[in-house]
């Protein structure tokens, strides 16, 4: 079944088009690669998936919500369903690990024991329980972006994007963090990660849309 589903969508700025007659199908559960991009292209793509931008035709649909028929009071809790992972991380520096966590829930008005319970285990999940009280400037890259990826977690997302996650740690590091991705899709999260980096795809192959002149194509690997 789709959670993500794109069908003859054309986006265009300031005139000229950035995605024509873009279809995509990402299913429950899928582990989806996005390459060959422009930055242009790739955030065309994320605002869509978001619906903080609707194509100028076509339809965008994800999880119920469908672009052609959502109402702007249903868009947040549309954004809960997709956890997004930014390249920057957009951490709040001024929070602890465990408070930029907690943040997520605690905007969406769940209870204080609920958002401990929650953000414990999520911390749990990526390894940084014992780093819940550290601030971001205290961490690696690496542990960052698994504070990031606990984040775009903590809501129970049907997919997940993440922007270039691996773009600047070792193999070492990227080895675990793509262990952590791959937990999560197994739990049937759907994750969709932009990268250029080809000797990432070949070690752990999946689908690959590729954004290439306006237009995607979609590559088994």
């Amino acid at each position: 079944m789709p959670v993500i589903k794109l069908q003859n969508v054309r986006v265009e700025q300031q005139g000229q088009p950035i995605l024509v007659d873009a279809n995509i199908e990402i299913n429950q559960g899928e582990f989806v690669y996005l390459t060959g991009h422009t930055e242009a292209e790739k955030r065309a793509l994320f605002r869509l998936i978001i619906f903080e931008n609707l194509p100028d035709a076509g339809m965008v649909v994800v999880g119920e919500y469908d672009s052609r028929q959502i109402r702007k009071t249903d868009i947040p809790r549309l954004r809960r369903q997709v956890g997004v992972v930014f390249r920057d991380f957009k951490l709040l520096h001024h929070r602890t690990v465990y408070e930029n966590v907690a943040f997520a829930l605690e905007v969406t008005g769940v209870s204080r024991r609920r958002i401990k319970r929650k953000t414990q285990a999520i911390l749990s999940d990526v390894d940084l329980l014992h780093k819940r009280n550290a601030y971001p400037d205290m961490l690696s890259g690496d542990e960052q972006l698994r504070v990031a990826i606990a984040r775009a977690l903590v809501n129970d997302p049907i997919v997940l994007l993440a922007d270039e996650p691996t773009a600047n740690l070792d193999p070492e590091a990227t080895e675990h963090v793509m262990a952590i991705f791959q937990k999560i899709n197994v739990r049937g999260i759907a994750v969709v990660i932009a990268t250029h980096d080809a000797v990432l795809q070949d070690r752990y192959p999946r689908r690959i849309l590729q954004l290439k002149k306006e237009v995607i194509e979609q590559i088994t690997n």
